[in-house]
Formats: C-alpha cells, structure tokens, sequence
C-alpha cells in the first residue's frame, strides 16, 4: 500500500496576519483622526442654524409688535424694546438656541442694536436691527471665531 502524504499548506502566512493587522490599524487612525473634524463642523453648523432661527424669530416679532411695545417671548430674548434705540448689547445661548443670564456656558453669542431714523421712501419712522452672532462665545479676540451678521430695516 502506498502512503500519500500531503504536504498542503492550508491557512494564512504570518507575514500575510501582520500586513492585514497594519491596513486594518491604518485605517481605524484614520478614521479616529477624522472624527474631531467632524464633530467641529456638527457644532459650526448647530450654532449658524440657531443664529438664523434667533435672528429670524426676531425680525418676525420687529414685523407684528406695534411701535413702542416691548417683546417679550420665552424661547428669544426678553425684553427687547422696539421704539427706543438699543446701543450695542450682548446675549447669549447655549448650544440650543435658549437665553442664558451670563457668557457661563454660552455657545453662542449676540451683540444686538437698533437705530430710528426718519425714512424718506419708507413713509415715516423706521428702524434698523442689527444683530452680530459669534461662536465660540467666549473665545478670546485674538482667536478664531466665526462671525455672522443680520440687519433689518423695519419701517411702522
């Protein structure tokens, strides 16, 4: 009887376990060092949509309030007067668009002013808002901030 011997080499190679393992570690640090990339921008684009909705919802109460009231809604600012100029103020919010007291913990930061002026194609009295939205809230000036600016002229 003849005996057979298979000599087959079945499986992976070292080599071939440690080339795998180092494409598959390459990738997972990649995909790590991405992720601080991602999360800035997530948080960017939060804090530029709060900004439009805040600047939106105030041009919207400008456009309905009757001249020399005062606004007062829970979820934007309270006390907003409408017919007297407002030199430049700040408010802030947190990551969700709400009012906070003080910058402690703000994400996002406001600097709000009007002016009346006479219009002369506007027929009568009007007023311009000015709102500056800045983020991170409480960074330094010499640092990057990204800066968005709203103005309405409203004329009643």
């Amino acid at each position: 009887m003849m005996n057979r011997h298979h000599s087959s080499y079945a499986g992976f190679s070292l080599i071939e376990v440690v080339i795998a393992l180092g494409i598959f570690a390459f990738c997972i640090v990649a995909i790590v060092g991405l992720l601080p990339v991602g999360m800035n921008s997530v948080r960017s684009v939060s804090n530029e949509n709060n900004a439009i909705h805040i600047a939106s919802s105030i041009e919207g109460i400008w456009h309905v309030a009757p001249q020399g009231s005062t606004i007062t809604m829970s979820n934007i600012i309270t006390n907003l007067a409408i017919s007297a100029p407002v030199a430049n103020t700040n408010y802030y919010f947190d990551e969700f668009g709400e009012p906070l007291a003080d910058s402690t913990g703000a994400t996002l930061k406001m600097n709000y002013s009007t002016a009346n002026y006479t219009a002369a194609g506007l027929g009568g009295n009007a007023t311009t808002v000015n709102m500056t939205f800045s983020w991170p809230a409480n960074a330094p000036s010499t640092s990057y901030q990204t800066v968005r600016e709203f103005s309405y002229t409203i004329s009643k």
